[in-house]
């Protein structure tokens, strides 16, 4: 029952779905709907593996989604949402989580090494030498590629704080999707997905050509 105010009955707040709604609206979803899920995991992990965390595979995105999801820790409203958007929110929103925790992991790793291998500012001859046979030079350039690539896609980002679509498209370009991919995990058409990938090249064009990243 709801609460009367001003000669009014307010509506009781909504309660999240039970155990059984979340497994049956589960079961509900379409393959599509599925395959989408799925593909999506996989797209959110893939960067998570190349920074260093194998743990943080598809597989236990998904599953740490519906555990989540089943035990209260993330409640779905179903008068809000959709279950299908409720779920990709979730995986977006804990993938989002184990990122932010894997960049201070590694923050955290180098610091430490740089304390364990520099004695009285002179680096440790084997750190200096680069693994599998190539020059230094090779590995200096290769660091200095990733780090502008980095700083020239922050920037990108920046520009489109606002657009969450052009966002996750750049996002899909960054994981080497396809563009049929990222229409099929985002749920747009061809033509909106080229109307983004024109506002996008644009802009990185522009960006290049100012300079690229900020000196």
């Amino acid at each position: 029952m709801g609460k009367k105010i001003g000669g009014k009955v307010k509506p009781a707040p909504e309660a999240p779905a039970t155990v059984e709604e979340i497994r049956g609206a589960y079961v509900a979803l379409t393959p599509a709907e599925l395959l989408k899920l799925e593909k999506y995991s996989m797209w959110k992990t893939r960067g998570l593996e190349r920074m260093g965390g194998p743990e943080f595979s598809a597989d236990s995105l998904f599953g740490e989604a519906m555990m989540r999801t089943l035990d209260g820790s993330k409640n779905w409203y179903k008068s809000k949402v959709s279950f299908f958007v409720f779920f990709h929110g979730a995986m977006k929103n804990i993938a989002g989580h184990w990122h932010t925790h894997l960049k201070s992991r590694n923050a955290s790793f180098e610091a430490q090494n740089k304390r364990l291998n520099y004695r009285d500012g002179e680096p440790d001859p084997m750190d200096v030498l680069p693994a599998g046979g190539r020059s230094a030079e090779d590995v200096l350039i290769d660091a200095e590629d990733a780090a502008y690539a980095s700083d020239f896609i922050a920037q990108i980002k920046t520009k489109f704080s606002d657009d969450q679509l052009a966002l996750d498209v750049l996002d899909g370009w960054s994981a080497g999707m396809t563009p049929k991919e990222i229409q099929d995990i985002l749920g747009i058409q061809r033509r909106d997905f080229e109307t983004v990938q024109r506002r996008l090249t644009r802009a990185i064009d522009e960006t290049r050509d100012r300079g690229g990243v900020n000196e």
